[in-house]
């Protein structure tokens, strides 16, 4: 066995094998049942799950190859984004290249959906999808592994100069947005716990309803925004994570509840001029965001709420000391 065979994308004669597993594990099953049948979920799980797989099997029994594969997924993809989202923006694929290789280090917000936005934008650009590299600790729930490697990348070049490295990657900063967090309440809950606690224990397969939140759940709008690749020579380490930083934090996208949450925030930074929500957003706009904002402040027990607050308002913070020049 290799060094990293735990950790390295699937290779196409793997494929078979690996749908096959997925069809039978009972928490991906879950998950899909969750999705596609939410209110007889729970009653009538045993009888839709085996319904579900049995579906599946049909329908990728021709499958062999990875690129097959996601020829398929992008259905699903297209379903998901139209049942949870206003709607995907992009901006910056057109100047991804064919036949050039990037290394694409992006903000994070879901285990899921960051690498499913960034794929499809790369998808429908008529490249290929990119290998996706995440923390160890993710990898624990077998149906995970198997989805996350489809796809997955290792850079292991410490030999060499640190800033040849770099300039050799073409290091792409990559800013993902999100207008509303599915998993906001419970991120809310979480927090407050810990900061009252001091600790947190995930209960049993908490992990796992996150997750099928973070997909289906409602996310209003989405933006992906590639910046150009960055050209200059790093010798710190330290340099290039602010610069990484204000790329990601500069070409993240701002929606009114940012601003909203931002008015309402009791550590907002009073050095900084941010503007209110009504000055930069039309009428119609910001009165959705408010009525909607509302809904997710009444739902959150009060103690939680400063929790969710902070969790749109902080964006904000971050954008406009990059735009001040201000450290994080």
């Amino acid at each position: 066995m290799g060094e990293f065979d735990t950790i390295r994308p699937y290779n196409d004669s793997e494929v078979p094998a690996v749908l096959a597993r997925l069809f039978s594990d009972k928490a991906f099953l879950d998950i899909l049942t969750h999705f596609r049948f939410p209110r007889f979920a729970g009653a009538l799980g045993w009888l839709l799950k085996p319904m579900i797989a049995r579906k599946l099997r049909r329908e990728f029994a021709g499958v062999t190859t990875v690129a097959t594969l996601q020829d398929k997924v992008e259905y699903y993809v297209d379903h998901t984004i139209d049942r949870a989202t206003d709607g995907v923006t992009y901006t910056g694929v057109e100047q991804l290249k064919s036949g050039t290789a990037y290394l694409f280090l992006a903000n994070h917000r879901d285990i899921v959906m960051d690498p499913a936005f960034v794929n499809y934008a790369v998808y429908h650009a008529g490249l290929p999808t990119p290998r996706i590299a995440i923390g160890d600790n993710l990898l624990q729930k077998p149906f995970v592994s198997d989805l996350m490697r489809l796809k997955m990348f290792h850079v292991s070049r410490k030999d060499e100069p640190f800033a040849e490295v770099i300039q050799s990657l073409n290091l792409t900063p990559v800013s993902i947005s999100y207008e509303y967090d599915p998993c906001d309440a419970a991120k809310a809950r979480e927090l407050y716990i810990r900061a009252t606690t001091g600790t947190y224990t995930k209960a049993p397969g908490e992990d796992d309803v996150s997750i099928a939140l973070g997909i289906t759940g409602y996310k209003g709008r989405v933006h992906v925004n590639f910046a150009p690749p960055i050209t200059e020579r790093f010798e710190d380490t330290k340099l290039l994570a602010a610069e990484m930083d204000r790329q990601i934090l500069g070409g993240y996208r701002l929606f009114p509840v940012h601003y909203l949450a931002y008015a309402q925030w009791s550590d907002a930074d009073p050095q900084l001029q941010v503007p209110k929500a009504a000055d930069v957003f039309p009428a119609d706009e910001l009165a959705k965001a408010k009525a909607e904002w509302e809904r997710r402040l009444n739902e959150c027990p009060a103690e939680h709420r400063p929790y969710l607050v902070v969790q749109y308002a902080t964006p904000v913070r971050n954008q406009y000391r990059v735009k001040a020049g201000i450290p994080l």
